[in-house]
Protein backbone atom coordinates (compact mmCIF):
# COMPACT_ATOMS: atom_id res chain seq x y z
CA UNK A 1 0.00 0.00 0.00
CA UNK A 2 1.46 3.19 -1.15
CA UNK A 3 2.62 5.52 1.39
CA UNK A 4 0.22 8.22 0.76
CA UNK A 5 -2.44 5.71 0.73
CA UNK A 6 -1.52 4.94 4.33
CA UNK A 7 -1.87 8.36 5.05
CA UNK A 8 -5.05 9.48 3.81
CA UNK A 9 -6.66 5.83 5.57
CA UNK A 10 -5.28 7.10 9.28
CA UNK A 11 -5.96 11.04 8.43
CA UNK A 12 -9.49 9.82 7.68
CA UNK A 13 -10.09 7.81 10.85
CA UNK A 14 -8.47 10.18 13.25
CA UNK A 15 -11.14 13.25 11.89
CA UNK A 16 -13.81 10.63 11.99
CA UNK A 17 -12.79 9.43 15.89
CA UNK A 18 -11.91 12.85 17.24
CA UNK A 19 -15.00 14.55 15.79
CA UNK A 20 -13.56 16.82 13.54
CA UNK A 21 -16.98 16.86 11.39
CA UNK A 22 -18.18 19.50 13.62
CA UNK A 23 -15.11 21.90 13.10
CA UNK A 24 -15.61 24.43 10.59
CA UNK A 25 -14.16 27.67 9.80
CA UNK A 26 -15.83 31.06 10.14
CA UNK A 27 -17.46 30.97 6.78
CA UNK A 28 -18.65 27.37 7.26
CA UNK A 29 -17.13 26.16 4.05
CA UNK A 30 -14.65 23.87 5.03
CA UNK A 31 -14.01 20.76 8.03
CA UNK A 32 -10.51 20.90 8.99
CA UNK A 33 -8.18 20.04 11.74
CA UNK A 34 -4.59 21.41 12.50
CA UNK A 35 -4.17 19.40 15.17
CA UNK A 36 -4.78 16.38 13.59
CA UNK A 37 -2.41 17.00 10.55
CA UNK A 38 0.25 18.19 12.53
CA UNK A 39 0.27 15.22 14.91
CA UNK A 40 0.90 13.39 11.74
CA UNK A 41 4.67 12.09 11.72
CA UNK A 42 6.78 13.74 9.31
CA UNK A 43 3.81 16.35 8.79
CA UNK A 44 5.40 20.23 9.01
CA UNK A 45 3.49 23.04 8.50
CA UNK A 46 5.37 24.21 5.31
CA UNK A 47 4.00 20.91 3.50
CA UNK A 48 0.83 22.63 3.02
CA UNK A 49 1.51 26.70 3.48
CA UNK A 50 3.68 25.90 0.62
CA UNK A 51 4.43 29.55 -0.22
CA UNK A 52 5.26 30.61 2.76
CA UNK A 53 9.37 30.29 1.80
CA UNK A 54 8.79 32.85 -1.06
CA UNK A 55 6.24 35.26 0.93
CA UNK A 56 7.55 38.60 1.47
CA UNK A 57 4.60 40.34 2.11
CA UNK A 58 1.86 40.01 5.09
CA UNK A 59 -0.76 40.06 2.05
CA UNK A 60 0.02 37.23 0.14
CA UNK A 61 -2.66 34.22 0.28
CA UNK A 62 -0.58 31.74 2.03
CA UNK A 63 -3.71 29.12 2.77
CA UNK A 64 -3.47 25.94 1.40
CA UNK A 65 -4.06 24.96 -2.24
CA UNK A 66 -6.06 21.73 -3.18
CA UNK A 67 -2.60 20.71 -4.84
CA UNK A 68 -1.30 20.64 -1.30
CA UNK A 69 -4.16 18.38 0.14
CA UNK A 70 -4.05 16.26 -3.11
CA UNK A 71 -0.17 15.62 -2.36
CA UNK A 72 -1.24 13.31 0.76
CA UNK A 73 -5.03 12.90 -0.27
CA UNK A 74 -4.76 11.42 -3.46
CA UNK A 75 -6.93 8.93 -3.37
CA UNK A 76 -9.54 11.21 -2.49
CA UNK A 77 -10.23 11.81 -6.65
CA UNK A 78 -10.93 8.74 -7.28
CA UNK A 79 -13.47 7.91 -4.74
CA UNK A 80 -17.59 8.20 -5.25
CA UNK A 81 -18.63 12.59 -4.75
CA UNK A 82 -20.02 12.24 -1.77
CA UNK A 83 -16.42 11.62 -0.18
CA UNK A 84 -15.79 15.04 -0.82
CA UNK A 85 -17.39 16.01 2.08
CA UNK A 86 -15.32 14.65 4.29
CA UNK A 87 -13.60 18.09 3.82
CA UNK A 88 -16.36 20.16 2.17
CA UNK A 89 -19.47 20.55 3.83
CA UNK A 90 -21.18 21.84 0.45
CA UNK A 91 -18.56 19.66 -2.59
CA UNK A 92 -20.99 21.36 -5.15
CA UNK A 93 -20.12 24.83 -3.68
CA UNK A 94 -16.75 24.27 -2.61
CA UNK A 95 -14.57 27.33 -3.30
CA UNK A 96 -11.04 28.83 -2.52
CA UNK A 97 -10.98 30.40 0.88
CA UNK A 98 -10.47 34.32 1.03
CA UNK A 99 -7.25 35.65 2.13
CA UNK A 100 -7.65 38.20 5.02
CA UNK A 101 -6.59 41.41 4.34
CA UNK A 102 -3.76 42.64 6.86
CA UNK A 103 -2.53 46.40 6.96
CA UNK A 104 0.97 45.02 8.09
CA UNK A 105 3.92 44.55 6.62
CA UNK A 106 5.60 41.12 7.28
CA UNK A 107 8.05 38.81 4.94
CA UNK A 108 7.72 35.27 6.10
CA UNK A 109 10.71 34.49 3.76
CA UNK A 110 13.25 36.26 6.28
CA UNK A 111 11.57 34.46 9.17
CA UNK A 112 10.99 30.96 8.66
CA UNK A 113 14.62 30.00 7.82
CA UNK A 114 15.47 31.51 11.79
CA UNK A 115 15.92 27.72 13.18
CA UNK A 116 17.09 29.49 16.04
CA UNK A 117 13.32 31.80 17.01
CA UNK A 118 12.07 29.37 19.07
CA UNK A 119 14.78 29.08 21.43
CA UNK A 120 15.18 33.60 21.27
CA UNK A 121 11.73 34.23 22.22
CA UNK A 122 11.44 31.21 25.17
CA UNK A 123 14.79 32.75 26.14
CA UNK A 124 13.44 36.25 26.32
CA UNK A 125 9.82 35.44 28.06
CA UNK A 126 12.51 32.84 30.60
CA UNK A 127 14.42 35.93 31.58
CA UNK A 128 11.65 38.05 31.97
CA UNK A 129 12.49 40.47 29.03
CA UNK A 130 8.89 39.51 27.65
CA UNK A 131 6.30 42.78 28.38
CA UNK A 132 3.12 40.43 29.13
CA UNK A 133 1.87 37.72 31.05
CA UNK A 134 3.56 34.36 29.57
CA UNK A 135 1.92 31.68 31.60
CA UNK A 136 -0.43 30.26 28.81
CA UNK A 137 2.23 30.66 25.96
CA UNK A 138 5.37 29.67 27.36
CA UNK A 139 4.56 26.02 27.90
CA UNK A 140 3.13 25.93 23.66
CA UNK A 141 6.89 26.78 23.02
CA UNK A 142 9.68 24.30 22.88
CA UNK A 143 13.04 25.57 22.28
CA UNK A 144 14.35 22.99 19.72
CA UNK A 145 10.32 23.10 18.18
CA UNK A 146 8.67 24.18 14.70
CA UNK A 147 9.93 27.84 13.97
CA UNK A 148 6.22 28.45 13.15
CA UNK A 149 5.17 27.27 16.74
CA UNK A 150 7.25 30.27 18.18
CA UNK A 151 4.69 33.06 16.42
CA UNK A 152 1.90 30.67 15.78
CA UNK A 153 1.60 29.55 18.99
CA UNK A 154 -1.36 27.09 19.94
CA UNK A 155 -1.49 26.06 16.60
CA UNK A 156 -0.94 22.33 17.20
CA UNK A 157 -3.26 22.13 19.33
CA UNK A 158 -6.00 23.96 17.34
CA UNK A 159 -8.44 23.60 14.41
CA UNK A 160 -8.60 26.35 12.58
CA UNK A 161 -6.40 29.75 13.86
CA UNK A 162 -7.89 32.70 15.80
CA UNK A 163 -6.57 35.64 17.08
CA UNK A 164 -4.95 33.66 19.79
CA UNK A 165 -2.58 31.85 17.09
CA UNK A 166 -1.37 35.09 15.11
CA UNK A 167 1.76 36.86 16.61
CA UNK A 168 1.73 39.80 18.95
CA UNK A 169 3.61 42.99 18.92
CA UNK A 170 5.61 41.65 21.70
CA UNK A 171 7.07 39.19 20.17
CA UNK A 172 8.34 41.57 16.92
CA UNK A 173 9.67 43.62 19.99
CA UNK A 174 12.36 40.67 21.32
CA UNK A 175 14.47 41.50 18.41
CA UNK A 176 13.32 44.47 16.78
CA UNK A 177 13.41 46.56 19.69
CA UNK A 178 16.17 48.59 20.39
CA UNK A 179 14.73 51.64 18.45
CA UNK A 180 11.42 53.37 19.96
CA UNK A 181 8.45 51.67 18.33
CA UNK A 182 7.13 55.05 17.96
CA UNK A 183 9.96 56.04 16.05
CA UNK A 184 9.67 53.36 13.40
CA UNK A 185 5.91 52.36 13.06
CA UNK A 186 5.87 52.53 9.57
CA UNK A 187 8.57 50.11 9.40
CA UNK A 188 5.81 47.44 10.44
CA UNK A 189 2.25 49.24 9.93
CA UNK A 190 0.67 50.11 6.84
CA UNK A 191 -0.51 53.96 6.71
CA UNK A 192 -4.59 52.30 7.36
CA UNK A 193 -3.33 50.12 10.32
CA UNK A 194 -5.36 51.10 13.11
CA UNK A 195 -2.69 51.95 15.92
CA UNK A 196 -5.08 52.79 18.72
CA UNK A 197 -5.11 49.44 20.61
CA UNK A 198 -8.39 48.00 21.91
CA UNK A 199 -7.53 48.56 25.45
CA UNK A 200 -7.81 51.99 25.02
CA UNK A 201 -10.85 52.82 23.39
CA UNK A 202 -12.75 50.71 26.74
CA UNK A 203 -14.89 52.99 29.20
CA UNK A 204 -12.91 52.36 31.68
CA UNK A 205 -9.53 53.15 30.17
CA UNK A 206 -9.34 56.58 31.62
CA UNK A 207 -9.24 55.59 35.37
CA UNK A 208 -7.78 52.05 34.48
CA UNK A 209 -4.42 52.90 32.95
CA UNK A 210 -2.59 54.15 35.72
CA UNK A 211 -2.84 50.92 37.39
CA UNK A 212 -1.57 48.86 34.52
CA UNK A 213 1.13 51.18 33.98
CA UNK A 214 2.35 50.79 37.71
CA UNK A 215 1.77 47.09 37.25
CA UNK A 216 3.30 46.51 34.07
CA UNK A 217 5.20 49.56 32.67
CA UNK A 218 7.21 47.12 29.77
CA UNK A 219 3.82 46.88 28.22
CA UNK A 220 3.10 50.79 27.93
CA UNK A 221 6.37 51.43 27.05
CA UNK A 222 6.05 49.45 23.53
CA UNK A 223 4.79 52.63 22.31
CA UNK A 224 5.24 54.88 24.74
CA UNK A 225 8.56 56.97 25.65
CA UNK A 226 9.70 59.39 27.65
CA UNK A 227 10.79 61.46 24.51
CA UNK A 228 7.49 60.84 22.19
CA UNK A 229 4.11 59.64 22.95
CA UNK A 230 4.39 60.16 27.06
CA UNK A 231 1.70 61.21 29.32
CA UNK A 232 1.90 65.27 28.31
CA UNK A 233 0.70 63.83 25.17
CA UNK A 234 -3.02 63.25 26.78
CA UNK A 235 -2.55 65.26 30.21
Amino acid sequence: MRPNIILFIILSATITACGCGDRLPNDGSLIFSHSVHLAQPGIDCLNCHTSIPASASAGDNNLPKEAACLACHTESVDTPSHECSTCHVNPDQARTLANRERAIKFPHEKHVIMSYLPMVLTGAMDAGRYPVDVSAIRPLIKEDGRVCDACHRGIAQADFTTSANRPMMSDCLVCHGSTPPEETCNFCHEESFDRFPATHKTSTFYDDHPTIKEENPSLCQQCHSQEKNNCTQCH
